[in-house]
């Protein structure tokens, strides 16, 4: 099947944008980086502010030992200042107020920090204190830019931590593969799957390492569909979202995301447990199992696969899924 542009506004690009974004020249971020790093620090809000979430989980599923601490607010956490992190702040537009914030924190206590957006204030200041600035391709709205913002981050974690440069090379492009192949599953085997969830709440039980996959899912959700969805993570909603299936809801669907790169893990465990508990009470799960050769692969397959659903169920029910009225008001007063 093709994957018509008309209707899925970037996702067709996704390839093409992640390509793009990872073979930018970062020789001027290179040159200003720190030698070491006590660890990662990236602030960003929303479909900027999911790259954080997106690359901590990856990292901590490669072993990565350091900390990787993802800042969705006015301020870096206080310790920050006091320790050798490199922070990268990422604002699609440039113009975040909240990423801003974190951007002058650091130029306060002189914090190493590189800024990425498409240009806006961001870039500005980036100029004035002679920090790194990456200048990322357009995209429709932040949250369908998310490969002009991920892999640019992946290659500066590279450029940091050497040990890990080749290897995320090399998974940065099984993961664009993977985006590939999540679109064309999607047509094939999940499109239908939107009529069901249309005027639903979903629930989407998922493995904690993996949880950036269903914190996508929701924000596309919401943004894209205007239609709420409780992301529930394993083992912890074991120990209370699970408990409210001995009811029956008709305005509930439940999903159950599988992973290859747990199997074998505690993880596969709980997973396995969950769906066979919720099939005994009745449950109709739809099972959602990851593709590729690497975790970074896995995650951008199923952030694909579920964004391209949240589009569909955003036509079924009759909205603009790139409008955002009520986020933009928001934006407004935040900014009087």
């Amino acid at each position: 099947m093709t994957l018509r542009p008309e209707s899925y506004i970037d996702y067709p690009r996704w390839p093409q944008l992640a390509r793009e974004a990872y073979s930018l020249d970062l020789s001027h971020v290179q040159e200003k980086l720190p030698d070491k790093v006590d660890g990662i620090v990236i602030s960003g809000m929303g479909g900027s502010g999911i790259v954080g979430d997106i690359v901590r989980d990856y990292l901590s599923l490669i072993g990565y030992d350091k900390p990787i601490i993802v800042v969705k607010d006015l301020q870096l956490p206080k310790f920050v200042t006091s320790r050798n992190f490199l922070v990268i702040t990422i604002s699609y537009s440039g113009n975040t107020t909240e990423t801003i914030r974190c951007f002058e924190e650091c130029v306060k206590h002189n914090i190493p920090v590189v800024a990425i957006s498409t240009g806006g204030k961001l870039e500005e200041l980036a100029k004035q204190h002679n920090a790194p600035h990456v200048k990322i391709p357009k995209a429709t709205a932040p949250r369908y830019g998310l490969p002009c913002l991920l892999y640019p981050t992946l290659r500066i974690v590279g450029l940091v931590e050497k040990s890990l440069e080749s290897k995320i090379r090399e998974h940065a492009e099984s993961s664009i593969k993977a985006i590939e192949e999540a679109a064309e599953d999607y047509l094939t085997h999940f499109k239908d799957l939107s009529k069901r969830l249309v005027n639903k709440i979903v629930m989407i039980y998922i493995p904690q390492p993996l949880i950036s996959i269903g914190t996508r899912f929701k924000n596309d959700m919401n943004e894209n569909a205007k239609q709420p969805v409780v992301v529930c993570p394993l083992p912890e909603s074991e120990h209370n979202d699970i408990a409210i299936h001995v009811r029956k809801f008709d305005f509930l669907e439940v999903m159950l995301v599988r992973s290859k790169s747990l199997e074998g893990t505690e993880y596969e465990k709980h997973v396995n447990a969950v769906e066979q508990v919720l099939k005994q009470y009745g449950i109709d799960l739809h099972l959602i199992n990851l593709k590729g050769d690497n975790v970074l692969a896995e995650i951008m397959y199923g952030i694909t696969l579920l964004g391209m659903l949240t589009i569909d169920v955003a036509h079924l029910v009759g909205v603009d899924p790139v409008k955002i009225e009520v986020i933009d008001n928001i934006k407004k007063y935040v900014s009087k």
